[in-house]
């Protein structure tokens, strides 16, 4: 009976380190997953705010600060997980299709700078193709 009683004590003490261990590492899984949806997104969306009002946009970062607060209330909603936060730049591209916050990589760049692409550059004319 003493050796019964003891087998289940050591039994119970290694499921409980073994579901204790289990849970702290899904704790630790869980806020990573978390602090990496809230991180990445929520800082390119601070920093493309920052751009449109130090630009004076300040209506334009009115309308993405309303984004940001409607797909905050989405995440929150959904238990802090879904891809609420991650689409917050897609919304931002939406309000602001010419990109004037911070995605803009080159605003002096080459790019810029480039003649535009015609639909007849490459286009052979009648007089010069025929040969004939």
């Amino acid at each position: 009976m003493k050796r019964y009683m003891l087998t289940v004590v050591a039994t119970a003490l290694a499921t409980s380190i073994c579901w204790h261990t289990w849970f702290t590492f899904k704790v630790a899984f869980e806020r990573k997953r978390l602090l990496s949806a809230v991180e990445v997104p929520g800082r390119m969306a601070l920093e493309d705010l920052n751009a449109d009002l130090s630009r004076g946009r300040y209506d334009v970062a009115q309308a993405k600060l309303s984004v940001l607060r409607q797909q905050w209330d989405i995440f929150d909603r959904d238990g802090l997980s879904g891809q609420a936060l991650g689409q917050v730049m897609v919304a931002f591209s939406r309000i602001d299709p010419e990109g004037g916050g911070a995605l803009k990589t080159e605003p002096d760049g080459a790019a810029n700078r480039s003649q535009p692409v015609s639909a007849e550059t490459n286009r052979v004319s009648a007089a010069a193709g025929s040969g004939r």
